[in-house]
């Protein structure tokens, strides 16, 4: 029989594991609170450090502390915003974007719109540049700075979808500047006088990029549309222009089936030459959700009017003004096609508003920047709106116009 001497000694060969175990823990968790102190305090040397340096403007050492810093402590953005600023003042504008594009997701919005800036304007990422700007509308809807670097990118790209979608939604969320007025207007028709030249540069960065390739070929061919025929010499210039359009419109149609703005072009470049078998046989090319975009219908209601079918062509016209109520190339559509029926009041109606759309459109692409714009277009503007039974759209122009300055548009999208 086990003496009690025995029992005593079994019992404490097996505590002696627990105890050794719980001293075990118990020092790793002395280790760990001892290490958070160590960081706690060397995060707080080198925070204090940092302001020195930046006071002195040191910005060599102020990078280089405020990098260890962020090893520190990488979920305060505060070390990657004065790394950031360092490497700025250094010039240093790669280094900038990629500690910006550091920090954690409570960074104030005022760091991503500068990197937002710094992606388009110096590093030529204008991709990188437009997923910032949807990250602070994220997380702040009303910022009117982002939704209006949206709307140069999306018109300088020639997106007709996209301009009216952020326009929509600035208004919707409160990021609408008078400007948003401007753009949503001239969705279809804005054009930038710069676009060539801007889109051929951002392909460089992304050259099998659609959002490049396509508006860079479109603007390509506005220009060689302009060439009038002169002389014999000229003729021949205007016949390889028109060679050249077919040739490059055949080309987009290939390689981006599915790009709306490659079909409204292709429309477009048909319906000036009276095509309407080639119209017809565009239409009926299932696109995306053409079919509910403005310009398949103005386009239907031009078929519909070549056939001489003139009550189908109204109507066309008409779905396009309720697709899109500022339309005043349906309005002028629908004038003429009220004619031919011999409505003649509903004439002069539809041309007032036509014309006026007209001339409005001549007056936005006439001007140097859409923040340059005179007071009487959006005093115009108003009207227009009205007139198209869009009082929110014409309150809202009128509202804004009280402490409307013309300004130089910012160098960023």
């Amino acid at each position: 029989m086990a003496s009690r001497a025995d029992a005593s000694n079994s019992f404490l060969g097996v505590r002696r594991p627990i105890w050794f175990a719980f001293i075990g823990i118990g020092c790793l968790g002395l280790g760990v609170v001892a290490y958070q102190w160590y960081k706690q305090r060397e995060a707080g040397r080198l925070e204090s450090e940092c302001l020195v340096a930046n006071q002195i403007q040191d910005w060599q050492g102020l990078e280089q502390l405020a990098v260890q810093w962020s090893l520190l402590q990488p979920t305060r953005f505060e070390p990657f915003l004065m790394a950031a600023h360092a490497a700025e003042q250094q010039g240093e504008k790669v280094r900038t974007a990629g500690y910006l594009l550091e920090m954690p997701s409570d960074a104030p919005v005022s760091a991503l719109l500068k990197l937002s800036y710094i992606l388009y304007e110096d590093l030529n990422d204008p991709l990188g540049s437009i997923r910032t700007c949807n990250e602070i509308l994220e997380r702040d809807p009303k910022n009117s700075e982002a939704h209006e670097r949206l709307l140069f990118f999306w018109t300088m790209t020639r997106n007709t979808t996209k301009i009216k979608t952020e326009a929509t939604r600035g208004i919707r969320d409160g990021s609408a500047t008078i400007t948003t007025y401007a753009y949503l207007f001239g969705a279809e028709k804005l054009r930038f006088g710069d676009a060539l030249e801007t889109n051929r540069r951002w392909l460089e960065s992304a050259p099998q990029e659609e959002l490049f390739l396509v508006p860079t070929v479109l603007s390509h061919i506005s220009l060689l549309s302009r060439v009038e025929p002169g002389s014999p010499t000229e003729e021949a210039e205007q016949t390889e222009s028109r060679n050249k359009i077919d040739g490059d419109l055949k080309k987009l149609s290939t390689d981006f089936p599915n790009n709306i703005e490659v079909v409204v072009a292709r429309l477009e470049r048909e319906m000036d030459r009276g095509d309407d078998e080639a119209v017809d046989i565009l239409l009926k090319k299932p696109v995306g959700n053409f079919e509910k975009d403005n310009r398949y219908w103005r386009a239907k209601a031009w078929l519909h009017s070549a056939h001489m079918e003139y009550q189908q062509a109204k109507e066309c016209c008409d779905q396009a003004i309720r697709i899109e109520p500022l339309d005043w190339q349906a309005y002028l559509a629908r004038s003429t096609v009220f004619r031919l029926l011999g409505k003649l009041p509903e004439v002069e109606k539809d041309s007032k508003i036509g014309y006026l759309g007209s001339e409005l459109t001549k007056q936005l692409n006439s001007s140097t920047k859409v923040f340059s714009l005179e007071r009487t277009f959006y005093e115009r503007l108003a009207a227009f709106a009205e007139s198209c039974d869009q009082p929110n759209i014409a309150s809202s122009i009128r509202s804004q116009l009280s402490t409307y300055v013309p300004a130089v548009a910012p160098t960023a999208p």
